[in-house]
């Protein structure tokens, strides 16, 4: 059985992982596989605050397999078990429907809470579409009633997509995190945030740590919701037992972690050479650079590029910080590959290829044939030797230096979106996947 939940948190506080954890913890099945952190289109203008839905298969399981997590001083484990009978299933809608009720952020006017339990997954069309387009709760309801879900839509239930999206990924592409809580964090020291980073980045597979050259420990959000601390990472198998470590030896106390398998830094929400581009999505784009790049008020900078028969402006803004220093030194000719998204006919950018680079020459007065020394510039097309008199109307071009090259050029940790996937972390095809969990949910058939 799946259970999905989404749209319980607000700019204010909560978080929606975090409420999953206190779902686990109060029904009386057990994970039969990692919980699910899907995030979503990023480009959706009334997304959520981590813009991330959850999902959690369950089983009446009693032989437990793998370490996930632990909540009031015990460990959480998988299991293998049987598909919960009937009852089980609506005593486990009623339990989750009350920890919503109990903790989302219901009072906020942008929370609309959605909660699905199926026996069933959605069609993968589904998470698809909502990783790369907007959907309509309508739409969600569909496909909800057409596989016989149970759900529960509180206020205008736009949190439905999310679930649903979260209920239909297939995790074909993946990656982890593990998450820390506590429920009321106290202010950490902003040295020891960096500190406990920097090891964080030690273990093997982890990424989007810390931010040196920022000074940004990205691993710790604000401290107004229950998350202590989020770390991704390509490989789980050393991860609970690596980080809890580091927390510890740092004096950093936490009630409870749970680790995660994620669609983050998958780059799902692009999509390659678009036939057109729409308003609103991300993509990647073979484009020529056709003007000299610009800064505009707010330390933001632009330039042209043309793609297949369209003009269309590249930007990198402020919070790509050291990123714009590369993107200035584009040039009319440069040929590269940008990735980002389309609004306004504008492709804001989270990363770039450049392919290839356009010579740049300047001109000067010709050497003298007779006796070497420089000519002197009398006017257009006329060079004249001081020294022997001889005449060019021919000039010199010197190449010179290209302050970039061709290469694979991400925005800075501080800058970088959950989906987005840095060019450091290599093709996802080899990653490691925990193989666990799936067997027993059968997708439906489109409606």
């Amino acid at each position: 059985m799946l259970l999905a939940v989404d749209d319980t948190d607000s700019q204010k506080g909560m978080c929606t992982t975090f409420l999953l954890t206190e779902i686990v913890k109060r029904i009386s099945l057990r994970l039969a596989d990692l919980p699910r952190l899907v995030r979503l289109d990023p480009a959706i203008p009334y997304k959520t605050r981590g813009n991330g839905a959850l999902a959690a298969e369950l089983v009446a399981g009693h032989r437990r397999s793998w370490r996930v997590g632990r909540m009031d001083d015990s460990d959480i484990y998988t299991f293998q078990g049987e598909e919960p009978e009937e009852p089980e299933m609506d005593n486990v809608l009623e339990e989750a429907a009350s920890v919503i009720y109990d903790l989302a952020e219901l009072s906020e006017e942008n929370t609309n809470p959605g909660l699905v339990l199926s026996r069933v997954s959605p069609p993968e069309d589904f998470y698809w579409r909502a990783v790369r387009e907007e959907v309509t709760i309508d739409e969600a309801v569909r496909v909800l009633d057409h596989i016989g879900a149970r759900y529960v839509g509180v206020k205008n239930s736009r949190g439905l997509i999310g679930a649903t999206a979260a209920m239909s990924w297939k995790a074909n592409r993946q990656t982890y995190e593990l998450i820390f809580y506590r429920n009321h964090p106290e202010p950490i020291p902003h040295e020891l945030k960096l500190k406990v980073a920097r090891q964080m980045d030690d273990i093997p597979g982890t990424f989007n740590n810390v931010d040196t050259a920022n000074r940004h420990a990205a691993i710790f959000p604000r401290e107004k919701t229950p998350v202590l601390a989020g770390v991704r990472s390509l490989n789980p198998s050393q991860l609970i037992e690596r980080a809890t470590d580091v927390m510890r030896k740092n004096g950093i106390a936490y009630d409870r972690f749970m680790l995660f398998r994620t669609n983050q830094a998958t780059d799902d929400h692009i999509i390659r050479d678009p036939h057109i581009l729409e308003e609103g999505k991300s993509y990647s784009v073979e484009a020529a650079i056709t003007a000299n790049p610009e800064g505009r008020r707010g330390s933001h900078y632009f330039t042209m590029a043309r793609w297949k028969d369209q003009n269309i402006i590249l930007a990198a803004f402020e919070p790509t910080k050291e990123f714009r220093k590369t993107f200035r030194e584009m040039r009319p000719g440069d040929l590269g590959r940008f990735y980002g998204t389309f609004t306004n006919n504008c492709l804001s950018l989270e990363k770039m290829e450049i392919i290839s680079t356009s010579a740049i020459y300047t001109r000067h007065p010709p050497k003298c044939q007779s006796c070497g020394t420089s000519m002197i510039n009398e006017g257009y097309h006329s060079y004249f030797c001081r020294n022997c008199g001889e005449y060019s109307d021919l000039p010199e071009y010197h190449p010179i230096g290209r302050g970039i090259v061709p290469g694979l050029y991400d925005v800075p940790v501080t800058a970088r979106r959950h989906l987005s996937r840095p060019f450091s972390l290599g093709n996802p095809a080899g990653e490691e996947k925990l193989q666990i969990g799936f067997g027993k949910i059968r997708e439906a058939a489109l409606p």
